[in-house]
């Protein structure tokens, strides 16, 4: 009913807009849409040509809704789905299609490419947008053409070479939140075969919530980059070199406690939402950052009988990610998680294409290297711990209570019959810091050989037969060192020598000297100085003995098969067969846990063309596909002697049948407007997995044989833009809406939280969001002003529930951004 009655607002809206213009510009001609020329098919192709559902935004469509990264394009591309609350780990989901794991063992089968270069889903797969062209988003597999990990699609970001006309021009923008961007580019030719262009962006944001615990603002942005490209060209080969550069240093995501303290975090009926609490996190650090540099070399080369182009890329970046895992500034429940990646890959393709009246061919080889290295660590302190550790201690020291509570009191109690000051002054419950790590390294190399040709039948009918033969080598290890407890250990080391002292004083009660013994093993073995006890989190016996290494190889062969028929030169309709593969990889957290590859099948039926005459565009694609062995991210609850909920990677069947339509409308010479959508039903197949009922600690088996995986059934977006003269300049207006249905529960939906509703809290509602943008460009077309207005009507939502800290006594969860409002000044040269 809510998408209803904003579908109607913003449809009685748009007519009266429409009404209005059609009325002042009744006289107009109506125009036809330009044609819009994309690379998806690694061939430069009209769009309305091309037999894939693929959808393409300008940069002129990012800017109109103040766009500075892929995550601010989220619920505006419908069947794509972006999280980008953590830039260093960011999720991609498109057709219900994702992985959401952070780890470097394991890979994303949404694939991103910037320029050709495969950018992968770790620390450097969400940078700034910086002299963009256009992005392609491409539906279902995309394995011929692009490679390995794009099993569910592609993303394909364009951006502009160095031109042979000096070009320069700027634009700010400052909003509330402290919002401050600014966007720079000098594009220079030096002589009639060299041009020069340099481009940089910064983004700033205070942030949009004050975190209680140090008056800090949080939820805020700080990054920059700058990216310089030269071209030169000849008469028969061209080359264009790019280094970029981007820093990102910012406070990490907020979190909320959205069970009140001491209550039972499980009990939902007690949960509030983030959007009616006050933020306290207490990580530290709480930082989140990345340092990336990045080379390529383009060469091309004109051939009697096509054209060779060889990309030579080179990626490095420095990431890390500390942040708060409790919600709250209770030292009693501190939990911090950190995620620090060091990355470097090394890419290399060769092409070649050609064409003649027979076929239209591309053919080519490519090499992939990456050596990574991940510490993903927690922190807590010993007033979360003592707790947490009771039930062990029960076990091994014949404790009934909390150990370092325990060893406290007692040594306090001894400090004071023997006037030692420094057991009576003894405190172990004052913050000390306890950190566990588990150290990854690992190194994947991917090679292939590729061909894809489009097979001319006649003037209407053509067949597309593609091929790529990939070979995938990974190998990876583990590795958890000792915890680390400085301070802790310290007064520990101090315990053992003044028990010890004391042990030798005279006339001591019996009580007193007999209890000594057992003090002095429980001091040593919270020390760390007994096998019986050393890790909490990352206990694997092997992985704490010494590094632990697994190694595997994969080879795949992923075909395409299309066939398109023209009805007439603007309208055709196509059938395809696709298959797509995506590398198996390695579990992050557990030692030598190994994945195979996934592998998915899809076939689609669509229909693409346009109306001239009317300045209509439209396409529609049917598919249906099967995924299997998709590996998707999982908590594992924390078992009564650990920490924290840790993540394991699972693994399932997955199906579904849906509808992509779009259409884009030039009603006349001002006005335009475009939607689309997608509908899917997603479903699992034969799955069952296990999980603990939090109320009872039993396992119980869940079935999810035929349930709805919890993609929403639907997406949408419509959009209203209008051009026209205003005091002799031009006037721009421009209103996107975007929908996305509720999550589709199922029987696992109680115990992963991703279905609630509550009085207090709704988790997995229906979302919809609604960007505006109101520009005029002077006369002169040298400078111009705007208006940009994101999340227009303050929709929030809350999501995101973990049970990290679950063992600790809380939840954790997140909430949407509130509205950003930014003016913006431009001017070129």
């Amino acid at each position: 009913m809510k998408f209803q009655r904003s579908l109607l607002a913003l449809a009685a809206t748009s007519a009266l807009l429409l009404i209005a213009a059609e009325q002042a510009r009744a006289d107009d001609k109506i125009e036809s849409l330009g044609t819009v020329e994309v690379s998806g098919q690694s061939r430069v192709q009209q769009l309305q040509n091309v037999p894939i559902a693929m959808q393409v935004l300008g940069a002129d469509s990012l800017k109109k809704i103040g766009a500075t990264s892929l995550g601010d394009l989220d619920g505006f591309i419908p069947g794509l789905q972006i999280d980008a609350s953590q830039p260093t780990q960011p999720n991609y989901t498109m057709r219900g299609l994702g992985a959401g794991d952070f780890g470097i063992g394991s890979d994303s089968p949404v694939g991103l490419y910037v320029n050709g270069v495969y950018t992968g889903k770790t620390g450097g797969a969400l940078m700034n947008f910086n002299d963009v062209k256009r992005i392609e988003v491409l539906s279902g597999p995309q394995g011929t053409l692009f490679g390995r990990n794009a099993a569910a699609g592609a993303i394909s970001i364009i951006q502009n070479d160095p031109g042979s006309e000096f070009e320069a021009n700027g634009l700010v923008r400052f909003g509330n939140q402290g919002t401050r961007h600014y966007e720079a580019l000098v594009n220079v030719p030096l002589n009639d075969s060299t041009a020069l262009r340099i481009s940089s962006v910064g983004q700033y944001r205070d942030g949009w919530v004050t975190n209680t615990f140090d008056g800090s603002k949080a939820g805020g942005e700080h990054t920059w980059g700058t990216r310089a490209a030269l071209r030169w060209s000849g008469d028969d080969t061209s080359a264009v070199l790019t280094w970029e550069h981007e820093q990102l240093n910012q406070k990490a995501r907020p979190a909320w406690a959205v069970n009140p303290a001491g209550s039972n975090p499980y009990d939902t009926s007690q949960w509030v939402s983030p959007k009616d609490l006050p933020l306290a996190n207490d990580a530290d650090p709480n930082t989140e950052g990345r340092r990336f540099n990045g080379v390529t070399l383009r060469v091309e080369h004109s051939l009697p009988f096509g054209e060779f182009t060889s990309t030579t890329a080179y990626r490095h970046f420095n990431a890390r990610n500390l942040e708060d895992n409790d919600g709250t500034a209770n030292i009693s429940s501190y939990l911090s998680t950190g995620n620090i990646e060091a990355n470097t890959t090394w890419q290399q393709e060769f092409k070649l294409s050609g064409h003649n009246k027979l076929v239209n061919w591309v053919a080519g080889a490519s090499a992939y290297r990456e050596t990574a290295d991940q510490d993903s660590n927690l922190v807590t302190t010993t007033n979360a711990l003592d707790g947490v550790l009771a039930p062990a201690f029960a076990q091994l020291a014949g404790l009934s209570a909390p150990p370092f509570a325990t060893l406290t009191g007692a040594a306090q109690q001894i400090g004071a019959a023997t006037g030692l000051s420094e057991l009576a002054n003894a405190n172990l419950l004052n913050g000390q810091r306890w950190q566990e790590d588990m150290l990854n390294h690992g190194r994947n190399s991917a090679y292939a050989i590729y061909g894809d040709a489009i097979w001319h039948l006649s003037d209407k009918d053509n067949i597309t037969t593609g091929v790529r033969f990939t070979r995938d080598e990974k190998s990876f290890s583990w590795y958890s060192p000792l915890r680390k407890a400085p301070v802790l250990d310290a007064q520990l080391s101090g315990l053992v020598q003044n028990f010890q002292t004391v042990a030798v004083f005279p006339g001591l009660p019996p009580e007193v000297s007999g209890s000594l013994p057992s003090l002095i093993q429980l001091s040593q073995v919270l020390a760390g100085l007994s096998p019986d006890f050393n890790n909490i989190e990352f206990n694997n016996a092997q992985s704490m003995a010494g590094k632990v290494s697994s190694k595997n190889s994969w080879t795949n062969t992923s075909p395409r098969f299309v066939f398109d028929h023209h009805l007439t030169p603007d309208h055709m309709l196509f059938a395809s067969w696709t298959k797509g593969y995506q590398a198996g990889g390695f579990g992050w957290s557990l030692p030598q846990s190994s994945y195979q590859p996934e592998y998915v099948t899809s076939m689609e039926f669509g229909a693409k063309g346009q109306f001239k005459e009317a300045g209509v565009y439209y396409n529609a694609t049917v598919f249906h596909y099967k995924f299997s062995n998709l590996q998707l991210l999982t908590f594992v609850p924390a078992s009564s002697s650990q920490i924290a909920s840790t993540y394991d990677i699972s693994t399932s069947d997955q199906k579904a049948t849906g509808l992509d339509l779009g259409l884009q409308w030039r009603v006349n010479s001002t006005w335009r407007v475009n939607g689309s959508l997608e509908y899917i039903d997603q479903t699992y197949g034969d799955y069952s997995k296990q999980e603990t009922d939090p109320n009872t600690g039993n396992t119980v088996a869940v079935n999810l044989s035929g349930a709805p995986v919890g993609t929403p059934a639907l997406m949408a977006s419509i959009g209203v833009d209008a051009n026209w003269r205003l005091a002799d300049g031009q006037a721009a207006f421009s209103l996107l809406y975007g929908y996305k249905s509720a999550t589709r529960c199922n029987a696992d939906s109680a115990y992963s939280y991703s279905c609630l509703n509550t009085p207090r809290i709704h988790i997995g509602a229906a979302q919809s969001r609604v960007d505006m943008h109101l520009g005029w460009t002077a006369p002169s077309a040298k400078w111009g002003v705007g208006l940009i207005v994101n999340n227009l009507f303050n929709q929030r939502y809350a999501g995101g529930v973990s049970t990290t800290a679950a063992q600790l006594g809380q939840m954790y969860g997140g909430v949407t951004p509130p509205r950003a409002t930014m003016v913006e000044l431009s001017a070129k040269l």
